[in-house]
């Protein structure tokens, strides 16, 4: 699953995928920077990640780590 965020006019960069999207409040990473769109990083589409949640199990028994 992917999640798709309104960025206001900027976007998600080449060289920015694998960065983290988080939460304001609690600063949990909650999705990872997939690609760019064809708009690049002034473009009005929204940017698309992918959600951290499909990838738990693999990150624990990769890790050891609790998450």
């Amino acid at each position: 699953d992917n999640i798709c965020v309104a960025t206001g006019g900027k976007s998600i960069c080449s060289g920015d995928s694998g960065g983290p999207l988080v939460t304001l409040d609690t600063y949990e990473q909650i999705g990872i920077n997939s690609f760019v769109s064809g708009g690049g990083c002034e473009g009005d589409a929204p940017a698309v990640l992918v959600r951290v949640t499909n990838f738990l199990d693999w990150i624990k028994e990769n890790t050891g780590l609790n998450v």
